[in-house]
């Protein structure tokens, strides 16, 4: 497994580990990118691949566990297509079915779809119906992913389950769905293809967005807030910061997100001592009308 990027003679390549390797033109390991190959756009596919490639398990190793609690029912065509769901099921201990799940109405059951990489990598994403037939248009329209087969997996989708990015902010925008997808496919592009993540590369992106699609602004400002969550140290500040600028988005542009998950985002970032002075106090303000006013009542603005 791997893939090769090089320029004048320096290479950047993907090891078996996920890690990006650097030489020299006399082979040599390099500690950091040289510059021949820096913000490259081989070495920007490069690092876009390893996301997918260390994103696919984690997700995979949550799904399984969750289904090993919830006793669901999982089609051995699942562990069969894709052996990064065959080693999750089996680390879960859920026994795939010979003969699969009995098939839910399309909107509440899960579509499989199996990709293969120019390199030989295959990697099954399990889709709402609703979303899978345009992942599948743009994976179609890129160079790298192809579709190879699709099958019905029969699993109903917990009511409770959080969508991951970007199906969330797709079905946020109903009647949107490919231009949200193809927004965060253009901003994955720009921000998981880097080495690192780069604020002055995200807020270019971010302002770009804002000009273009103002209305999915406040979802792209927390995804870049959880990255920097996740990242930790310096990047510590900048989640705050792009914390509390979703929040002002969401206000700006009279966004309404769900208040449970509010909630929750809230919590979160309190846990981590990510939340700005300014948040907690404009969040206060939100919430003093509905308390001043008893349960279930908005008093008005």
């Amino acid at each position: 497994m791997g893939r090769r990027y090089a320029v004048d003679g320096y290479t950047a390549e993907l090891c078996d580990d996920l890690q990006v390797v650097y030489r020299n033109p006399r082979g040599k390991k390099l500690q950091q990118i040289p510059h021949q190959l820096a913000d490259t756009q081989g070495v920007r596919r490069l690092y876009k691949l390893r996301r997918t490639l260390s994103e696919h398990p984690r997700q995979a190793r949550v799904q399984a566990e969750a289904w090993a609690t919830a006793g669901t029912r999982v089609p051995m065509a699942l562990a069969e297509a894709d052996s990064v769901w065959r080693e999750a099921l089996d680390d879960a201990g859920v026994e795939p079915a010979a003969d699969p799940p009995a098939p839910d109405d399309d909107e509440t059951a899960l579509t499989a779809r199996t990709y293969v990489h120019p390199d030989d990598h295959t990697m099954t994403l399990l889709l709402r119906t609703s979303f899978a037939r345009h992942w599948d248009a743009l994976v179609e329209s890129q160079e790298e992913w192809a579709l190879t087969d699709t099958f019905a997996t029969g699993i109903r989708v917990p009511e409770d389950t959080e969508l991951p990015f970007p199906e969330r902010l797709m079905a946020a925008h109903p009647g949107q769905e490919r231009e949200a997808l193809e927004a965060a496919y253009d901003f994955g592009w720009s921000l998981w293809g880097s080495p690192r993540i780069h604020k002055s590369a995200a807020d270019d992106t971010l302002e770009h967005l804002a000009t273009t699609a103002p209305r999915f602004l406040p979802a792209f400002l927390d995804e870049i807030a959880d990255l920097c969550l996740a990242e930790g140290g310096k990047h510590k500040e900048y989640a705050i910061g792009y914390f509390t600028r979703a929040r002002n988005a969401e206000r700006e542009h009279h966004t309404k997100p769900d208040e449970h998950w509010l909630e929750a985002r809230y919590a979160t970032f309190a846990d981590h001592g990510a939340l700005a002075v300014g948040a907690v106090r404009a969040r206060a303000r939100e919430l003093a009308p509905r308390v001043a006013g008893g349960p279930g009542v908005i008093a008005a603005q």
